[in-house]
């Protein structure tokens, strides 16, 4: 009996491997037509397409069919009788509460939730609010919808009235003629008809989904500035440092800073100065925030921003900002840990204002990244560049990037480390070859990034560098022809690369406007 049972677990044994070996395969003679294809059994041949007949296949979970009410979130459901934290669902729009799933499990219903304290018609976005006051281009609403035109906010501050904006016309990319939205549809252009100013030559091909040029091809016009030549213009708001510089429609615009009145004591300002010249200089009435020094600017959605800033002893923290240079209205801050006291820097990035905060009180330089799309609901980036408290460092939007550079530390050592990323969170570090600084001010001009001057704690410089990636650096003269300065601002206008104001060679206030032709 002992052979005849071998025999028959033999037997079991191989008709198991059998059937595990085989697999279930797609034929392609299914005469059914040529879309469907017949499962079968029979061995592969050569050509056929093989699955396994086993569980190892993974299924989509928006592929699994899903049974509303059953307490069991499945597929493309978003939740399924549970509740959820108000809070967890949009901490810009809500305090506290609860909200309970809906019936068809398509999200949460969010009228039991507590909102963000919010007046809809002050000009300041806040809580659930989808603007306030405010206009937004068309195109950045629905580009595929809308080719030009600008949006009013609604009345209730729930969205913008597209009424006005102008509909995409109907077009086809491909067909070789430029329609609609379409920037180009095929061909190719002199890389100089792009715009002249960034690029020297070289041609360039239209993008495969005719929304622009790929410049890839395109040669840089890397800037040429004499800046051993120059002259000095008008400085009617006096001799002064730490101010804010912009350049916004069509005038310079200084703000603020420090200057010393008869005595020679510092003075802190709060007046605000336009030039459309270069030549004389309007002084507008003062601003309505605190007379102020070390502070931020930038120009952002079409306003001047001014962010932080203090005196001898105050770290400030608000949010100003205007659209005219006369009337300023302060933002509502959202989180009060956003702290971006005295030598602050701002910048502004994928539509974004982005701080890196300053010293926030005598013994603390944080160096947090905060970004705002609006100027009061700030976001803490957690992994900013990693400037390990220092003042004096620049922040700068170049090419596609952000990059911050240099900085001196409470203990006066200075660094001539240059940390940049694409995305505000991933953050590459270098060392340039220029001397260790701070307090040295950036410009771009065209393709290229200039650094110019700064305080090298041995003594203040006038030398100018130059970069066309941000982290490989170019001396372009040593002794510039304006006045060795740190502190100072640093603006592109009209053609001409000015510096203005700052603290000389000699520890003294500047009244320096020095221009240069681009």
């Amino acid at each position: 009996m002992r052979p005849l049972n071998f025999l028959i677990l033999f037997a079991l044994l191989a008709l198991v491997g059998c059937e595990e070996g085989k697999k279930k395969i797609f034929k392609d003679t299914d005469p059914v037509g040529d879309s469907d294809s017949l499962l079968t059994d029979e061995p592969a041949a050569e050509g056929d397409t093989v699955i396994p007949t086993d569980d190892t296949a993974v299924v989509p979970d928006a592929d699994l069919a899903a049974t509303c009410g059953d307490d069991i979130k499945e597929g493309a459901e978003a939740c399924d009788g549970d509740l959820k934290n108000c809070v967890e669902i949009d901490p810009l729009s809500y305090t506290s509460g609860k909200a309970k799933c809906k019936d068809d499990c398509s999200g949460y219903d969010t009228v039991t939730c507590e909102e963000v304290p919010h007046t809809c018609g002050n000009d300041i976005k806040e809580g659930p609010e989808a603007c306030d006051g405010d206009l937004k281009n068309c195109i950045d609403i629905d580009a595929e919808l809308y080719g030009g035109g600008k949006a009013k906010c609604l009345d209730d501050c729930s969205g913008y009235d597209t009424a006005t904006c102008e509909a995409v016309e109907p077009h086809e990319c491909g067909n070789g003629i430029v329609e609609g939205p379409e920037v180009c549809d095929g061909g190719l252009i002199n890389c100089t008809e792009i715009d002249p100013q960034l690029y020297s030559g070289g041609k360039a091909y239209c993008r495969d989904d005719c929304t622009a040029w790929d410049v890839e091809t395109c040669d840089a016009n890397t800037a040429t500035i004499d800046w051993t030549g120059g002259s000095v213009r008008a400085a009617d708001f006096g001799a002064r440092s730490s101010h804010v510089a912009l350049v916004h429609n069509g005038y310079v615009w200084v703000i603020g800073g420090v200057g010393k009145d008869g005595m020679g004591n510092d003075v802190y300002n709060n007046d605000v100065w336009r030039t459309s010249t270069l030549t004389s200089w309007e002084q507008l009435a003062n601003a309505p925030f605190t007379a102020r020094g070390r502070h931020a600017g930038a120009v952002f959605k079409n306003k001047m921003w001014i962010v932080g800033g203090g005196s001898a002893s105050t770290y400030n923290t608000d949010v100003w900002s205007s659209a005219n240079g006369t009337d300023w209205t302060q933002s509502t801050v959202n989180d009060v840990n956003f702290k971006p006291g005295t030598q602050a820097q701002l910048a502004v990035f994928n539509n974004e204002l982005w701080c890196l905060t300053g010293q926030s009180d005598a013994l603390t330089i944080a160096n947090e990244l905060w970004h705002s799309a609006d100027g009061a609901a700030w976001t803490k980036v957690t992994t900013p560049p990693t400037v390990g408290g220092r003042i004096g460092s620049s922040l700068t939007t170049f090419n596609g990037m952000l990059v911050a550079a240099g900085g001196i530390d409470l203990g006066n050592a200075a660094v001539n480390t240059v940390w940049y990323s694409d995305n505000g969170t991933d953050w590459t570090t270098a060392t340039a070859t220029w001397g260790a600084r701070g307090f040295h001010r950036n410009v771009v001009v065209g393709t290229t990034l200039f650094l110019t001057g700064g305080n090298l704690i041995s003594a203040r410089e006038n030398d100018v560098w130059k970069s066309v990636n941000g982290t490989d650096w170019e001396l372009v003269t040593a002794d510039g022809g304006f006045t060795a300065v740190s502190s100072h601002q640093v603006i592109a206008f009209n053609g001409e690369v000015c510096i203005i104001g700052g603290i000389d060679a000699t520890s003294a206030y500047s009244d320096q406007v020095w221009c240069v032709a681009q």
